[in-house]
């Protein structure tokens, strides 16, 4: 769908560029499994990371506890 999607916008069907962001999310009281601690922003819960293509398609989602950080899992 990607490739579709960039064929027809004119460009080459695989990336050359992705856009990384992540964010830390609290999580509900019920969800124990992969929880971690964010330090950085004080947030017990976990981490995403998503990376998007120039043309705003998602190319890779990671969820993580939030305890890891992102350099070790990029």
């Amino acid at each position: 769908l990607n490739q579709r999607q960039r064929k027809l916008s004119g460009k080459k069907a695989d990336p050359s560029v992705g856009i990384i962001d992540s964010q830390s999310v609290k999580i509900a009281h019920t969800c124990a499994q992969d929880v971690g601690y964010d330090a950085g922003k004080r947030i017990k819960g976990r981490k995403r990371h998503i990376v998007t293509g120039t043309l705003g398609c998602i190319l890779l989602v990671l969820v993580y506890g939030g305890g890891v950080q992102g350099r070790n899992v990029m």
